[in-house]
């Protein structure tokens, strides 16, 4: 079964069927939502920032952040600069290897740092 297209503004949006191309039109298994109890507290009461600018950003306001992370080949004087940003706002620093942070991240942008800040209520 071919996808349907719908054309609006510049960029095309396409339609995916629920179906089975089969002709039997049984819908596809989907994955049952997980429930919020399956997680651990402290994933349900922080949200995971990434980037310099992001994380910057939010350890120069106010709002609350746990945990700052940086990459071990981040150079001395950027981790200089978030150490003292994550000191003045209160996080606990660590420094773990990029590749920790790429799974965390799940995306290779994540620029070396990333954050763990309290969601807002």
């Amino acid at each position: 079964m071919a996808a349907k297209r719908r054309r609006t503004g510049l960029y095309p949006i396409v339609l995916r069927s629920n179906h089975i191309a089969d002709g039997n039109k049984k819908r596809m298994p989907q994955q049952a939502p997980q429930a919020k109890a399956d997680k651990a507290p402290a994933e349900q009461d922080t949200a995971l920032v990434w980037g310099k600018n992001p994380v910057t950003e939010l350890l120069k306001s106010e709002a609350g952040v746990d945990t700052l992370l940086l990459a071990d080949s981040m150079e001395p004087r950027m981790a200089g600069y978030y150490t003292a940003l994550g000191k003045a706002a209160g996080a606990v620093i660590k420094r773990v290897p990029a590749g920790k942070l790429q799974k965390l991240c799940g995306t290779q942008d994540h620029q070396g740092v990333a954050a763990w800040a309290a969601r807002i209520q």
